[in-house]
């Protein structure tokens, strides 16, 4: 029985049943195998000497090496250009559809989501005004995201969505977008020294499509772009013919280099040495110097906020020499009227644990007159704007608990659903009366980043456990805005840093002067 390994989305496991029939209609019989992606697996050195690179491919990789699959399949364009030392392609299926589409949603705007750089460069060379936001996840959770949006529209390779059936009605075919290198192509690797099943399942090799991919990859390998390069590649193959197209954008999309070619092609090596030809062309035109400025701007230290900030914050990082990057890792849902539940407040000491605590507040008469406790600067404001004076701050929940414990009197704790346990502990401990009253909801918002990371700048513990969810390879500095944030964080990471007071700013200024100067 063959093991074929998969990603557990539906589109990697839609491939994979495709493979396992293919393979069945051949009297092979197969399984399927679904490897969950981990971050905490043991990578041994030799098996890693060519690099696994690939962000969607490596789990299945190792997973081959340690001989707990026999197939992998791929998504061809995710797929580094050098496979790991030990694995081979073993066949590459007849290609799909390979163009890119917009989805629309809202055409009164100009924003336009996607999470590609070159679909970006290439949307803003030819729609300068528009401005891009990004989009990550799945399939299914980028139409959510469109769904939900007051967006223009967004980006997606046509080939997936039709392969799962979620084609939307509006859509525009982007026939001027130049793909990715191996768009639409479905690769299967193997390990190289299993020479009978690399046989068996070389029947299933599409040659015209994978001489086609093989040019586009050659080229893509030639120019050193790897993922971080808007680099567009499509090679048309039919019989002994080729029609070639490739584009190189810079990052903003306002300069732009493009390679055409038809020319005769018989193998794949000398699909490989074309693709590497018109690749030294477009360098010799002006893609050197524009490849060294984007490989520049990668080298930056890249400082990722988990929370999305005025765009000040963001400027001064960049200003700094940064390049700035920032996600909501967490999102606040309020939980019904915060100004009618804090009608209920039973004791005269109140806690408040953060600003969002009282976000839906504009006034409120049971607070005014009470003894206010709360954590941080943000919070204290907020508070006095609208409702009451605050009698003390404190840089944590622990420190205002220990004080109101002190003090032996009983509180009411305004907080939200998921909270630290010191508060409840502290009063539990001293036998004293604790009202809670939760105001809001925290939910995960967790978000795979691509690429390394010098820093990540966390402001409570849930966007700690939201990042670490999915990035559980991150190996740079932890920057924290409180003890308790950086408490969380500890459990994945000792490199961290805390900031000077408890402020979005102070943590911005900790993670500049810690990676920046």
């Amino acid at each position: 029985m063959i093991r074929i390994g998969s990603r557990e989305s539906d589109l990697a496991l839609w491939q994979a049943e495709k493979v396992k029939a293919l393979l069945k209609a051949e009297g092979l019989e197969s399984e399927i195998i679904k490897i969950k992606s981990r971050g905490d697996i043991i990578l041994d050195k030799p098996l890693y000497e060519l690099g696994i690179s690939g962000v969607f491919t490596k789990t299945l990789d190792i997973a081959l090496l340690n001989n707990d699959i026999d197939l992998a399949v791929h998504s061809m364009k995710d797929v580094p250009t050098l496979l790991p030392k030990g694995i081979s392609e073993f066949a590459v299926l007849e290609r799909g559809e390979t163009r890119d589409i917009v989805a629309f949603k809202d055409c009164t705007n100009s924003v336009v989501a996607t999470g590609s750089l070159r679909r970006k460069a290439q949307w803003l060379h030819r729609n300068p005004t528009h401005e891009i936001v990004g989009l990550r996840g799945n399939v299914n959770t980028r139409l959510h995201k469109l769904d939900k949006s007051s967006w223009h529209g967004a980006i997606f390779a046509k080939s997936g969505l039709e392969r799962l059936g979620l084609l939307p009605d509006e859509i525009e075919v982007l026939d001027w977008m130049v793909p990715a290198p191996a768009q639409g192509a479905i690769m299967i690797v193997g390990r190289s020294k299993d020479s009978e099943l690399r046989s068996n399942v070389g029947v299933l090799n599409h040659t015209d499509s994978c001489i086609a991919v093989s040019i586009e990859r050659a080229f893509l390998r030639e120019l050193e772009g790897g993922c971080t390069a808007p680099i567009g590649a499509i090679a048309e193959v039919s019989g002994n013919k080729v029609k070639f197209t490739a584009v190189l954008n810079s990052l903003d999309g306002a300069e732009e280099l493009r390679v055409k070619h038809d020319s005769d092609v018989g193998s794949v090596s000398e699909g490989c040495e074309l693709g590497k030809i018109w690749a030294r062309e477009l360098l010799s035109q002006g893609g050197a110097e524009l490849m060294e400025d984007i490989k520049a701007h990668f080298k930056k230290p890249r400082i990722l906020s988990t929370k999305v900030l005025s765009a000040d914050l963001g400027t001064l990082v960049r200003k700094n020499g940064g390049d700035y990057i920032e996600r909501d890792f967490i999102r606040i849902e309020a939980k019904g009227s915060a100004e009618d539940l804090c009608n209920s407040v039973a004791h005269n000491v109140v806690m408040i644990s953060s600003k969002n605590a009282i976000a839906s507040i504009s006034n409120n008469e049971q607070l005014q007159g009470k003894e206010i406790l709360c954590v941080g600067e943000k919070t204290k404001n907020a508070i006095e704007q609208i409702c009451a004076t605050v009698s003390h701050k404190f840089d944590t929940s622990s420190e205002m608990a220990a004080h109101a414990v002190k003090n032996g009197y009983p509180a009411t704790f305004i907080c939200g659903e998921r909270r630290m346990p010191q508060v409840e502990e502290a009063f539990k401990q001293a036998s004293l009366e604790l009202q809670i009253i939760e105001t809001y909801s925290t939910h995960l918002t967790p978000e795979k980043i691509e690429g390394d990371l010098n820093a990540v700048i966390f402001y409570s513990p849930s966007g700690v456990e939201s990042f670490f969810s999915k990035n559980l390879d991150f190996s740079g500095r932890a920057i924290c805005i409180g003890s308790t944030t950086e408490k969380e964080a500890r459990k994945h990471t000792v490199n961290t840093a805390v900031s000077n007071t408890s402020t979005i700013e102070s943590a911005v200024e900790k993670a500049i002067e810690t990676i920046l100067k």
